[in-house]
């Protein structure tokens, strides 16, 4: 009998693989077979995370590393995130991206202590005249 390995696995990958889904999502594999099965699937399928925690699985270095350059190079699909095809783009790409008018920002900061980096941003202040004049509100008021 092999040693068995703990993973962590979503509640749908679990079930993917027929194992009883638990609250933590951490899962005992002895099953040699399945490890391979999963593996392959986290390879192809499976988050970040998931991705790098391979490596407690015996998967070779040289193929964790191909998944990281593949894992970074997938675009995110988060609004307003400034990382793009594994770099950050800067602030005029963000303004195009997005579609943001660039000559209305008056300070921007990248905020990347979060896990999706974006641009905080100000914007000019835009003000309208008034669409009702004083003497047609002092009319309304009196009657």
């Amino acid at each position: 009998m092999s040693k068995s390995k703990k993973i962590s696995l979503k509640d749908n990958q679990a079930e993917h693989f027929g194992l009883t889904i638990n609250t933590s999502g951490r899962y005992k594999i002895s099953d040699t077979k399945l490890l391979k099965e999963i593996k392959a699937y986290l390879l192809d399928k499976g988050t970040y995370q998931q991705k790098t925690a391979l490596r407690r699985l015996d998967i070779p270095e040289d193929k964790i590393e191909t998944v990281k350059k593949k894992a970074k190079s997938i675009e995110p699909d988060l609004k307003f995130s400034a990382a793009y095809n594994g770099r950050i783009m800067d602030i005029d790409e963000y303004c195009e991206h997005y579609s943001l008018p660039r000559e209305d920002i008056t300070s921007y900061k990248l905020v990347t202590h979060t896990s999706v980096p974006y641009y905080n941003t100000q914007f000019k202040e835009i003000t309208t005249e008034p669409t009702v004049d004083v003497e047609d509100f002092e009319s309304l008021l009196k009657s």
